[in-house]
């Protein structure tokens, strides 16, 4: 990304009092689906009808925690429907874009408003099931059909059927340009810059060559010069870089990078339109390495979500991948574990000294951390301290120190001292 590298992030950026838009009291589904909230921008109508275009436009998605994924294809003409949706979600994302109805948009008196879409329409979203609830096409976690074998002793084989398999993974991602890392086994921090991999790969025996593909998460932007987040936790914009294998082709919107032939970069969110990516038969895939700030103040946790269906119709290949990151909570306390007991001069204070972080309940911070902490020997009657330790951090929420070793003979105690934290203090202990 040698060529927008200048305009990454400096710094960290908080997270802002944003522009207001709400829930309007009316919700939106597609058959089958769970309802979305439609939102009121304050703009007027919560639908706007362009009875010129034949369109109508709205903005969807409820905010807070972002955990309600939608977005929609249409794979006729553009030409084709007479009335056609097009809708953002709450991050400002086209979720729809020209989708076309099948019928007329119908309201109920549960304040709900249906649209049923046309047969050219595949549309993503996540169930509304309270315990792992599955994203994918309609609500179905994607499930592709594997190519059977054939019996070598069968007198007659089918070679007719040809199908692409697709295929989507998050697989790792990077954290301040660190190790590569797997997802699940990681936390983040607010101004974190995390680089993270996103894969779609065509394994079949026939081209997706219909693909159409979208990305979403909760992001952090800034509009007409105003800051425009509604969830609690955000990602900024960001940039991508779009790597092809195997004759595959990236996004031709996107401007190329002249060092790395058939490479594309770009900003922002990831929706590619049917017909805008390639994936021939065999094994080719896309990857794509993506570059976003995990915002100052965000808390709980981000999830990213991507689809990707080769076609309409019930039997069009199509996968799924959704990954959550969690955000490291800010300690609020800290305490000592195994305290300092009696020891020997010139030996080794046994068993090691632990203290651990805790957050506003009590518990502990159970995730490796980057806040560091200092300790500090005093003689119990605080006369005289020396610090013993600079800068240790925590592994999964507990410091661990395994080396103290004091040679001048006394009664001490330790005092550990983390930066917004109040110091704590061990139990005294005698050194002879």
């Amino acid at each position: 990304m040698k060529f927008i590298s200048a305009l990454l992030f400096s710094g960290f950026v908080a997270m802002a009092s944003a522009q207001t838009i709400e829930p309007s009291g009316i919700s939106f589904k597609v058959s089958g689906s769970p309802d979305f909230p439609i939102l009121d921008t304050g703009a007027g109508s919560i639908l706007e009808y362009d009875l010129s275009a034949d369109r109508i436009d709205f903005r969807l998605g409820a905010t807070g925690s972002y955990d309600n994924p939608f977005f929609c294809f249409d794979f006729s003409s553009p030409d084709s429907a007479a009335v056609t949706l097009n809708a953002t979600d709450a991050n400002g994302h086209a979720v729809m874009d020209a989708v076309g109805l099948a019928s007329e948009l119908s309201y109920n008196l549960a304040d709900t408003i249906s649209f049923s879409p046309s047969s050219s329409v595949q549309c993503f979203f996540q169930d509304n099931a309270e315990q792992n609830p599955k994203f994918g096409l309609f609500g179905e976690l994607a499930d592709n059909q594997s190519t059977e074998t054939v019996d070598e002793g069968s007198l007659f084989s089918d070679t007719f059927a040809a199908f692409p398999e697709l295929n989507i993974q998050y697989p790792s991602l990077q954290i301040n340009s660190g190790e590569s890392l797997s997802f699940g086994d990681v936390a983040v921090s607010p101004g974190d810059v995390i680089d993270y991999k996103l894969v779609i790969e065509n394994t079949g025996n026939a081209a997706a060559d219909e693909l159409a593909f979208q990305e979403v998460f909760p992001e952090y932007r800034t509009v007409n010069d105003l800051p425009e987040s509604h969830f609690t936790a955000a990602l900024s914009e960001g940039i991508w870089r779009c790597v092809p294998s195997g004759n595959a082709v990236c996004p031709g919107t996107a401007v190329e990078n002249p060092e790395i032939p058939g490479t594309t970069e770009g900003f922002g969110y990831l929706r590619f339109e049917p017909g805008s990516l390639e994936l021939p038969a065999g094994t080719s895939s896309l990857t794509f390495t993506i570059t976003r700030q995990v915002m100052i103040g965000s808390e709980g946790s981000i999830n990213l979500f991507a689809g990707a269906v080769d076609g309409s119709g019930s039997i069009a290949k199509n996968a799924a991948a959704k990954e959550t990151l969690s955000i490291l909570e800010d300690p609020a306390s800290m305490a000592f574990v195994q305290q300092p007991t009696d020891s020997v001069l010139n030996e080794p204070i046994n068993p090691a000294v632990t203290i651990e972080l805790l957050d506003d309940s009590g518990a502990r911070l159970d995730v490796d951390s980057s806040t560091s902490l200092d300790l500090y020997l005093w003689t119990s009657d605080e006369n005289s301290a020396n610090r013993i330790r600079n800068g240790v951090t925590p592994e999964n929420g507990l410091y661990t120190f395994d080396n103290i070793v004091i040679e001048t003979a006394g009664e001490y105690f330790l005092r550990a001292e983390v930066e917004g934290l109040t110091d704590v203090d061990s139990q005294t202990f005698i050194v002879d």
